[in-house]
């Protein structure tokens, strides 16, 4: 009895600890990096860490032992997985009417996520930049020069290696899904657009914080100067992204995987000099083949101090680069501004874009500056495909499609019932609207949001449905209540005459015009009338039997 006892007790403890109300799904986003537990609590079975940016689909509230989570439903490397994640985790995505109309010149395909950005960093701005080159012209070309580290079949054309010890060619299909922009448009991965001219906002002690737990941390020893200093100098100098450049050399000098950096940062001596000086090239400029080639186009330029090569880079980037149009890490490379695609590109990694912005994200997010403004510059290509999947789909990178294909629904494809015969009293006119998902009722300011417009005078009134949360897409139709319900009178002396001079000239026509009789349409045609239309007659031909 006493077992029993204990047994129900815990059992009451356990279920007394968890609360979990159902909801009818919604999105939240998820504004740090969230993980997904396989149950409620810390020691819980770690089932994914989700990006920053991802969307969810709430199904519950959970509540348990005091802490708030929300039960998601997510898909993860193309399986759908329902977890737990903390509720301060999350931010609810909430519809924002006036950045619709923002986005409006950007295609349907490209909204969506650019709604996710703006629900989590409502200050950062989006511009779109047209190319006149096809999306399919574009690949090809630059599938000529596109190498990435990987021996995975499905990413690569072939085995052979092309540089080093690992690169690749990346076939056609990989190419196609780095090319195209809204693979790109997560939270962390969109600041590949973001323009590389200075940011007045960024100030020295951002540059010090993105610094942090890299080897560019203190004084550095041949200028006597500290790391966040020099990058910060140069950035002002050369009208460059401050974090541009602090990514790009963690990049380059691989600075979380090692205590000293790459070769670049170590420096070395050049091609037969090995008695001379050190050289040193931060952001391996001219390291086509290996980082001796690096080395090599450092002592070209002189590069003997890492404070001359921080510097020389920058003005580099800023010249080469940035005042050219190629003012993103994506532009830079890809060189869409070029008639011949693929012939000004600082890297030949179809990687390097989405490496660079991981780095620059986690910079912004180490320091807290999610907040600072930024401007986001986002090509379109034309003759752009439905999507472009990652080749390799036992691999997660950004999977937004799953959601759009599993998740989400195009509020204009839904079922639309309204009522029809409003009388007009001269207060707005507003149909008595109902938006259905099959037999599905759904619900206002939840699913969808109603406007109006032109409603308050006779006539027609325009009416647009804007998608939330599960539903996206807008769709808009022209309301036309009845004439006599909105009071509209017409004078019946008026109709009747328009009436009659209608007929009258229906009248007319025919009298210029008689009509002409059918012996005359037959003979016209050559037939005969005696012949020509009688039953079971045939004109005897000679040699007839």
């Amino acid at each position: 009895m006493i077992l029993i006892a204990i047994c129900m007790l815990g059992t009451a403890y356990f279920i007394l600890g968890r609360r979990e109300v159902p909801v009818e799904g919604y999105i939240s986003l998820v504004k740090e990096a969230g993980v997904l537990k396989k149950a409620p609590d810390e020691t819980s079975q770690t089932l994914h860490t989700l990006p920053v940016g991802t969307p969810l689909i709430v199904v519950a509230h959970v509540t348990y032992l005091h802490q708030s989570y929300e039960k998601i439903g997510a898909y993860v490397n193309g399986q759908r997985l329902t977890g737990y994640v903390l509720k301060d985790k999350l931010k609810k995505y909430e519809f924002d009417e006036s950045f619709e109309a923002k986005i409006q010149k950007f295609p349907e395909s490209y909204r969506q996520s650019l709604r996710y950005i703006h629900s989590l960093y409502s200050h950062w701005h989006f511009r779109i930049m047209y190319s006149n080159h096809s999306f399919e012209d574009a690949a090809k070309a630059y599938q000529k020069k596109a190498l990435i580290a990987s021996d995975k079949n499905s990413l690569i054309e072939s085995t052979k290696i092309i540089e080093g010890k690992v690169w690749r060619k990346a076939n056609i299909d990989t190419v196609r899904y780095y090319l195209d922009p809204r693979n790109h448009l997560s939270a962390s991965q969109s600041v590949m657009f973001e323009q590389q001219t200075l940011n007045k906002e960024e100030t020295l002690n951002d540059a010090r914080k993105m610094l942090a737990d890299t080897f560019m941390t203190g004084m550095e020893p041949t200028s006597n100067k500290k790391w966040e200093t020099l990058y910060y100098q140069a950035a002002l100098k050369y009208n460059i992204s401050l974090s541009n450049l602090i990514a790009r050399a963690i990049v380059e000098q691989a600075a979380k995987e090692t205590k000293s950096g790459g070769a670049g940062n170590i420096g070395g001596h050049a091609r037969g000099d090995k008695s001379g000086k050190i050289y040193y090239n931060i952001f391996n400029i001219g390291a086509n083949s290996g980082a001796q080639d690096g080395i090599d186009y450092a002592r070209k330029q002189g590069w003997d101090t890492r404070e001359k090569a921080i510097n020389g880079g920058a003005d580099y980037l800023s010249r080469k680069y940035i005042q050219s149009g190629q003012d993103t890490l994506y532009l830079q490379r890809f060189d869409i501004h070029y008639k011949n695609l693929g012939t000004h590109s600082y890297m030949t990694n179809i990687m390097a874009p989405v490496n660079e912005a991981k780095h620059m994200f986690d910079g912004y997010m180490n320091i807290k500056n999610e907040n600072i403004t930024r401007r986001l510059l986002i090509p379109v290509y034309l003759n752009m495909p439905k999507n472009t999947d990652y080749p390799d789909r036992s691999d997660l990178l950004n999977r937004m499609s799953f959601y759009k294909y599993y998740f989400f629904k195009d509020i204009s494809q839904m079922k639309f019932k309204y009522q029809k015969n409003i009388k007009y009293t001269g207060n707005p006119v507003t149909p008595q609207l109902k938006v259905y998902s099959g037999v599905n009722l759904l619900r206002e300011n939840i699913d969808y949001t109603v406007r109006y417009s032109s409603h308050t005078k006779k006539g027609k009134v325009n009416v647009t449905v804007f998608g939330l949360n599960q539903y996206y897409n807008t769709y808009k139709f022209t309301y036309n209540p009845y004439l006599s319900k909105l009071g509209i009178y017409l004078d019946e002396d008026f109709i009747w005459q328009s009436l009659v001079e209608f007929l009258s000239n229906k009248r007319s026509e025919k009298e210029i015009s008689p009509e002409v009789s059918n012996e005359n349409k037959i003979l016209s045609k050559g037939f005969d009338l005696k012949t020509s239309f009688r039953p079971n007659m045939k004109k005897k031909h000679k040699g007839d039997i």
